[in-house]
C-alpha cells in the first residue's frame, strides 16, 4: 500500500500541532482519511505525452548552372540536365 507525495505533504501540514509526527501518526491520519483529494500544485511536474514529431521538411526546387566544354547546362529541381547553349 502506498500514499501519493501530495497526500503525504498535505498529512504533515495537518500535523504541524506535533513538535514532530513520526511516520505512524502520519499514516494512521491517511487511513483514517482516505477520501481527501490533494491536487497537483504548481512547483510539482506532471508527466505528459511527448510532443508530436514535427512535420516533414518540403523539398525546395533547386536549380544547378554547369559549364562544360564550352556548353552550359542547367538541371532544374534534380532532374535531367539540359543544355541551354554553347559558345
Amino acid at each position: 500500500m502506498g500514499f501519493s507525495r501530495n497526500r503525504a505533504e498535505y498529512a504533515l501540514k495537518e500535523l504541524a500541532d506535533e513538535e514532530e509526527p513520526r511516520a505512524e501518526l502520519v499514516v494512521a491520519w491517511l487511513i483514517d482519511h482516505p477520501d481527501i483529494e490533494v491536487g497537483v500544485t504548481l512547483n510539482q511536474t506532471a508527466s505528459y505525452p511527448p510532443p508530436p514529431p514535427p512535420p516533414p521538411k518540403k523539398k525546395i526546387p533547386y536549380t544547378t548552372f554547369v559549364f562544360i566544354g564550352g556548353c552550359l547546362l542547367i538541371k532544374e529541381g534534380g532532374g535531367e540536365a539540359r543544355r541551354v547553349g554553347c559558345l
